[in-house]
């Protein structure tokens, strides 16, 4: 466990320094990045975000569906 989270921690260090990157070349501000990445998660899985409950069926039929709409 103690690896994993270490692991985690890496990801997540190197995720906000391109963060930081990005902001400052001007391609795009963290909260925006995050809203985008929010509003994809409620699109393609609501079920994770505590707005429906659904079976792991239908869980898979939605994020197809979703998927598919954005291509």
């Amino acid at each position: 466990q103690e690896n994993f989270q270490e692991e985690l921690g890496d990801v997540l260090s190197d995720l906000m320094l391109l963060l930081v990157i990005a902001e400052e070349e001007q391609e795009c501000k963290p909260r925006e990045v995050l809203q985008q990445a929010v509003a994809k998660w409620r699109r393609r899985k609501p079920f994770v975000m505590k707005e429906k409950k659904v079976s792991l069926e239908e869980e898979r039929r939605l994020w197809t569906e979703a998927k598919q709409k954005e291509n």
